[in-house]
């Protein structure tokens, strides 16, 4: 089998590694290369493609590796093996049908326990891959949909490189997000990406926000949770006031946008087409600045926008709190 490698492959595995570049482009398949800056809470790999409608390989792999030897006899570690299956048994010699997406991870040369999932990618047609990597586990979405949550059963301060082979053509491999670094609560949180933080969380906004800025959380609602709020505020007047209020008894759950006029409450906007939030699941939040409201989406779909009223402007907008039942693994704002 060749293996395609990367335009830099010898660079070694150094955590402040500058060299390799976060973007690549249209790579031939197999390929191999080095992951630039490692695996960390809060990174995400975006894989842009398509699953070819015509090839004798019926599944393709991504694989989370801790060395280069990813394919033979001997083979290093893999944190991650995604492995989606497009097999039909068309004929009587054929095996059995197999289009589930497997999951696994290879230690000490031998394969764990599969974890299976329905197969959500299309033969001929174009997706979107993207793995976050959290705290504990990697939290898998397919075209914008979370998918899956695979627990580590490797560190993932030993994933060096990614390996891709199959029946797909790749766009683009992004390598998203920044190494942390520790902020403490108040501070100016364009310092990094804060992680982990205890609620509640104020945050202390330098020269305000501007259009294009973005606000994203990723957090898990608590079993037994209630609700939570993201306020956008200028002094103690609220921009947006963004409440989840979860299902209880015979009450639905609810998602409320509001602001504040002189400290007044004005007209909450509650329509939603659905509740979007479970407890115990992980989610994505993303509230982005536009010139004339704010756009929020949630798990990569959107989801409302919030039109501007009163007087308080983007630039104006000093501090930023998150309060109520989550457990918070990331915010970072953009």
């Amino acid at each position: 089998e060749i293996i395609t490698m990367a335009s830099a492959p010898n660079y070694p595995f150094d955590d402040d590694d500058k060299r390799s570049p976060s973007i690549i482009r249209s790579p031939m398949l197999p390929y191999v290369a080095a992951i630039p800056g490692g695996l960390f809470p809060g990174r995400a790999i975006l894989i842009k493609g398509s699953v070819l409608s015509s090839s004798d390989v019926k599944r393709f792999q991504v694989d989370l590796c801790c060395g280069l030897l990813v394919a033979g006899d001997h083979q290093d570690n893999k944190a991650l093996h995604f492995n989606p299956r497009f097999e039909t048994s068309s004929s009587w010699f054929a095996g059995r049908a197999d289009h589930q997406i497997v999951l696994n991870s290879l230690v000490n040369n031998r394969w764990g326990v599969e974890e299976r999932y329905g197969n959500v990618f299309k033969e001929g047609r174009a997706f979107s891959l993207r793995i976050l990597v959290l705290s504990e586990y990697f939290k898998i979405a397919v075209d914008g949909r979370h998918l899956c949550d695979y627990l580590y059963r490797i560190g993932i301060n030993d994933v060096q490189s990614i390996f891709i082979s199959g029946n797909i053509s790749v766009d683009v491999i992004e390598f998203q997000g920044e190494r942390p670094r520790q902020v403490n609560p108040g501070s100016q949180i364009r310092n990094g990406p804060i992680r982990k933080p205890k609620l509640p969380l104020r945050l202390s906004i330098e020269n305000g926000l501007f259009v294009g800025s973005s606000l994203s959380i990723t957090a898990t609602p608590l079993m037994n949770a209630e609700n939570f709020y993201v306020n956008f505020l200028s002094n103690d007047e609220h921009l947006l006031h963004f409440r989840v209020d979860f299902p209880h008894g015979k009450h639905e759950g609810a998602i409320v946008r509001n602001s504040t006029y002189n400290g007044v409450w004005q007209r909450e906007e509650r329509q939603i087409s659905q509740f979007p939030f479970t407890r115990g699941f992980t989610f994505d939040l993303i509230f982005t600045a536009d010139c004339s409201a704010i756009m929020i989406e949630i798990n990569g779909q959107h989801f409302a926008k919030f039109d501007y009223r009163g007087d308080v402007l983007l630039k104006d907008v000093n501090k930023i709190e998150v309060k109520g039942d989550l457990a918070v693994q990331l915010i970072v704002l953009r």
